[in-house]
């Protein structure tokens, strides 16, 4: 909306994310169709996904309708990174976390080469040189009070 209370982009969206590197991931008619727009409220990535994330660093994660896995697209839609993720994190600081099966997550480069082995049960985006992990606390362990403990990685793991 402009001062006026005017809508600038009209409602037309079932669902919508927030504008990221000048495109925002809309959904038209349910939450299983996702593409994006530009600032003109132009489909410039077709709604071809099941669901998106917000672009950063010139990538953005999203679900394929095709596999359900999740990979990274670039600004004209197409795959950089293929989607053979069950899960994925925005890129940051030059590495996104991806998971590759349930408690196996890690950090790829831009490539979709491991910098950070997949052993971690959850990660989170590098911010400031660090990203929060989660273990599982209880390896090796003979009592288990609690499962999981998060900490922080810096880009070495």
């Amino acid at each position: 909306m402009d001062k006026s209370f005017n809508m600038i982009i009209p409602e037309q969206f079932e669902y919508a994310l927030n504008f990221s590197e000048g495109l925002a991931g809309v959904s038209f008619e349910d939450e299983t169709s996702w593409g994006y727009i530009d600032i003109e409220g132009k489909l410039v990535i077709d709604d071809k996904f099941y669901s998106v994330n917000y672009f950063n660093e010139g990538l953005a994660p999203v679900k394929s309708k095709d596999t359900l896995l999740w990979g990274y697209i670039d600004k004209n839609g197409e795959f950089a990174i293929n989607p053979v993720y069950i899960g994925a994190e925005l890129f940051s600081e030059g590495l996104g976390g991806v998971g590759i099966d349930k408690g196996r997550y890690g950090f790829v480069d831009k490539d979709g080469n491991f910098v950070i082995e997949p052993i971690y049960e959850q990660v989170s985006c590098f911010r400031e040189g660090l990203a929060a992990v989660k273990i599982d606390a209880n390896k090796g362990k003979k009592y288990k009070k609690t499962k999981y403990k998060w900490g922080y990685i810096n880009k070495s793991g």
